[in-house]
């Protein structure tokens, strides 16, 4: 057979795309012991995006979720960074450093933490990386079994089935283009 399925385990999830809120979902998931996989599309994990910050409602779910995660998060943000701001008739850029941790330490109530993206991604990856399948790329899915389950279908034949699938891969995402049509 040229294609190959697979089924995890009851109660799984399938999490498509490997960002920032993939990731994040996923770590959530180990917690809570439900199952899951992670797909990405890329082959790697590369030096992609900006500069991101999260403000004080993110570090405290990332708290919540794990505080060893959170710690380490924590430890990767700030350094040097490049601010840039545009407006309609504006463009301002400047090299700037941020601390690594504030002085007055990471439990406040107002502002936020810088980080370079792929940072945090590496750093929300590293947990969860037996269950990050890489160079998958998404290309429909299926309910089945009177839709208890999805059939998830990606670019290579491959085939998994779970209870649910997530779309997190982005602004333009295919999920949720597909989820759409059907």
């Amino acid at each position: 057979n040229k294609y190959k399925m697979s089924v995890v385990q009851k109660g799984n999830v399938i999490i498509v795309g490997a960002g920032i809120a993939g990731l994040t979902l996923g770590n959530s998931l180990k917690k809570l012991g439900i199952p899951f996989k992670v797909f990405e599309q890329a082959p790697t994990f590369g030096d992609v995006g900006f500069g991101i910050t999260l403000g004080v409602n993110a570090l405290n779910t990332l708290r919540k979720i794990d505080q060893g995660m959170h710690d380490k998060c924590i430890d990767i943000s700030g350094g040097e960074m490049k601010f840039v701001m545009r407006t309609f008739d504006q463009y301002d850029e400047w090299d700037f450093k941020m601390p690594k941790k504030y002085s007055y330490g990471y439990d406040f109530t107002c502002g936020s933490i810088p980080f370079k993206r792929a940072d945090l991604i590496n750093t929300l990856a590293e947990e969860i990386k037996d269950d990050i399948v890489l160079n998958h790329k998404f290309q429909g899915f299926e309910e089945i079994e009177d839709g208890n389950k999805v059939k998830v279908n990606f670019n290579d034949g491959d085939s998994y089935i779970a209870d649910a699938i997530v779309g997190t891969d982005g602004i333009n995402s295919n999920v949720r283009h597909e989820i759409h049509q059907k």
